[in-house]
């Protein structure tokens, strides 16, 4: 494949970006693409003919939303300090919640990127990495809440549990970002700085345009970009830019001229912009030339031609590409593969008043090789049985030059770590054996053949047994005073196969109600508390010993704080009411959520009530029955129960006549 040559202005070493793109982020909430823009500013330093690689040191600014939306229900095991208090008490009003975010971040990146220069040059393409650091100011606030366009009171969304789509989230939601969510403040941007790794690739459309397609992921060194801190997956959170972009260069100047203004000239050449095209071999100096290696690096001066196209090159009458010419310079060079024997190049130029034509010719005679040889010096003998771990390796591959012509492997592994001695062959290294077998294999290749080795090195150690090592680390500390009458401890037994050599005892009587796992060392149980004084001895024993530890607790029962029931409205009983419509009022005290209230209507349990844990107020919106209706409220909690009961007498009012 070929591709047309693009002129280049390389004093141009300035460029200005404009960027647009898709925003999306790695986080604990489920992503929701948006879009972004940004700008880049910088200098391209080693910007020159010829260069394998040049690299730039740019600036950029960014811009984006950033959004994200659960489709599932999430609870409070994970702490959620906005969510779990007013006007946003989804915690204790509906124990869930679906999580969503906004996040609007402003970034500006000092960054470093690194070019395949030479591929540009002769392709038009421009492929590059990136990385950087970066300044970000940036709030996050969530849709949590509905506000009634008319009065403007606010309320929370009672999302359809049965159908959490997309499309049916979006008609519960008004749109509307209004709650700052955790490690962000209302109205107000957090600052911090980033990190981030990218990508891109560019066609140069112009001398001084190219366009191209960029990905930058950006690690934000927070866990709050989402507004939501989370104990599991992730710790920090990662956002991402993808984006088209359009790139100017700058400052740029005559692309044919220096600074001052002028053409150098070859030192052996007059330069006379009137003359025709001087083509000149420098390497061949000779034709006819041989050669033993088929890489070859052709070079010649030209001079009086202003652009690389004016100058065609062919290997064995197939154009050839694939060269670099400096007008500058006036240097030409070609990186080529030389077939076997004789191969004819033909070098042309032309401008305006001319052309000029040479040819060399370069054979290719392959070199003459003796195939590998492969021994092993130790082991001396295959299989070998030892039982020591540690082993040196000694082998020889005659017949090769350099290290990168022998390849060892241990166990179909690549070991890249050995010596190679290029005057005597010799290959060394050292191993430490797995248990049973090991296969070691030595291979050496040349232009001639190959030839490969292999042996086997069996290790066979008797175990050495290590006795018991036993500790208590729940508690951590002996004695310690607890509250509760329940205690999970957790100790380390190390060296023990099973719960079988593992004896715990509680107050001087044995217990077999723990769990042991002999692979982690983990050893659990939940104890049952006697007021004062808990004496526990663990122990562990195996072939070589045996090992035991103990811990003191002291159980202070605490005082016990059962619930209490109040019914503030209605505060008689019976009590009379005229609509079917009442608001019931009451309290529970010393209970934590709602899950530990009753409340009955007519011997009915009813569970449309709201509760707040820290008042303890119990509210709901009534529909008596004519006639007598019985309420019920009861709290209930470890230290006990406590309920109330009411009656409401509903009479209708009498139709008007």
């Amino acid at each position: 494949m070929t591709f047309g040559q693009v002129s280049t202005n390389y004093n141009a070493k300035w460029f200005f970006g404009i960027n647009g793109g898709t925003t999306w982020q790695t986080t604990d909430v489920k992503n929701q693409n948006n879009w972004g823009w940004g700008l880049t500013f910088g200098k391209s330093f080693n910007y020159n003919t010829g260069s394998l690689v040049s690299w730039d040191v740019r600036g950029r600014f960014l811009r984006g939303f950033w959004y994200g939306q659960d489709k599932k229900l999430s609870d409070f095991t994970t702490p959620n300090t906005t969510l779990s208090q007013d006007p946003t008490n989804y915690k204790d009003t509906f124990s869930h919640a679906v999580h969503n975010f906004q996040t609007e971040n402003y970034l500006f990146n000092l960054e470093l990127v690194l070019h395949a220069n030479r591929l540009r040059e002769r392709t038009r393409w421009d492929a590059y990495i990136f990385g950087g650091l970066g300044l970000n100011w940036n709030q996050t606030y969530g849709d949590y809440l509905n506000t009634d366009p008319i009065t403007g009171d606010q309320s929370l969304y009672a999302w359809d549990v049965n159908n959490l789509s997309i499309s049916n989230i979006k008609k519960t939601q008004d749109g509307v970002y209004e709650t700052a969510l955790d490690g962000s403040a209302q109205n107000r941007f957090n600052f911090n700085t980033s990190s981030s790794l990218g990508f891109g690739i560019g066609y140069q459309v112009e001398k001084d345009v190219t366009i191209g397609l960029e990905h930058k992921t950006t690690f934000a060194q927070i866990d709050h970009f989402d507004g939501f801190i989370s104990e599991g997956k992730y710790k920090q959170d990662i956002y991402h830019y993808t984006s088209a972009y359009i790139q100017f260069r700058l400052f740029g100047g005559d692309r044919n001229k220096d600074n001052n203004n002028t053409r150098p000239t070859n030192p052996t050449v007059t330069q006379n912009e009137n003359m025709p095209p001087v083509v000149t071999y420098t390497q061949p100096n000779v034709s006819g030339t041989e050669v033993t290696n088929p890489n070859y690096i052709i070079q010649a001066n030209i001079t009086n031609v202003f652009d690389k196209e004016n100058v065609i090159f062919t290997q064995n009458g197939v154009f050839h590409g694939n060269f670099v010419y400096n007008t500058k310079t006036d240097l030409f060079s070609s990186n080529v593969m030389l077939e076997f024997g004789q191969n004819i190049f033909v070098l042309n130029a032309s401008n305006q008043y001319g052309h000029d034509t040479k040819t060399t010719i370069i054979i290719y005679k392959r070199e003459v090789e003796t195939p590998p040889v492969v021994t092993f010096l130790q082991p001396g003998s295959n299989p070998t049985t030892v039982n020591n771990a540690n082993f040196n390796v000694i082998g020889r591959v005659l017949n090769v030059k350099t290290k990168e012509q022998v390849q060892v492997k241990v166990n179909n592994q690549i070991k890249t770590n050995f010596i190679f001695n290029t005057g005597s062959g010799q290959v060394e290294f050292p191993l430490v054996l797995n248990q049973g077998s090991n296969t070691i294999e030595i291979k050496g290749t040349n232009t001639a053949g190959t030839d490969t080795k292999l042996t086997t090195i069996i290790l066979r150690e008797t175990p050495t047994i290590q006795p018991p090592i036993v500790s208590f680390t729940d508690p951590a500390s002996s004695p310690i005073t607890v509250a509760a009458n329940r205690f999970i401890i957790h100790s380390k037994i190390a060296n023990v196969e099973s719960a079988q050599n593992v004896v715990f005892k509680q107050n001087g009587t044995n217990s077999t109600n723990f769990n042991f796992n002999p692979t982690t060392d983990e050893f659990t149980c939940t104890v049952v508390l006697n007021p004062g004084q808990n004496i526990f001895e663990l122990s562990g024993t195996n072939a070589a010993g045996a090992a035991s530890d103990q811990t003191v607790i002291v159980y202070a029962r605490a005082v016990p704080k059962p619930p209490v029931v109040t019914i503030s409205k209605p505060n008689t009983s019976p009590a009379s009411a005229n609509s079917a419509n009442y608001l019931f009022v009451g309290t529970v005290l010393n209970v934590a959520s709602k899950s530990q209230v009753s409340f009955q209507v007519n011997g009915q349990t009813r569970n449309r009530f709201t509760f707040s844990s820290r008042a303890g107020s119990v509210v709901s919106n009534l529909t008596l029955n004519s006639g007598v209706n019985t309420i019920t409220l009861k709290g209930t909690n470890a230290d006990g129960t406590d309920s109330k009961e009411v009656t409401i007498v509903y009479t209708p009012a009498e139709p008007k006549r």
